[in-house]
């Protein structure tokens, strides 16, 4: 969604970015990110800074909203194009 909507999006923050719902957990054993973290650091160290329109032709999750069970956006890097894919059933 955040790259979809990039152009009027120039900024996103996480509320509560440390325990309690957040993306870093700190115990009495150590400090660890959670998966949802692990997403984020995927995302900031291979989308490039334009995104790239992108389409795709999916099954519908079993659920009210219809939504594409698989969901797909695209930016441009140096490099070339980084795809990212959801699977969202």
């Amino acid at each position: 969604m955040f790259h979809r909507h990039a152009p009027d999006m120039p900024l996103a923050n996480i509320a509560m970015m440390v325990n309690c719902l957040g993306i870093i957990n700190s115990t009495e054993q150590g400090t660890f990110l959670t998966p949802s973290a692990l997403v984020y650091k995927l995302y900031t160290e291979n989308a490039g800074k334009y995104f790239l329109r992108s389409d795709i032709d999916s099954p519908s999750i079993p659920h009210k909203t219809n939504l594409n069970a698989l969901d797909i956006s695209a930016t441009r890097t140096k490099n070339g194009i980084a795809l990212f894919m959801v699977n969202r059933h």
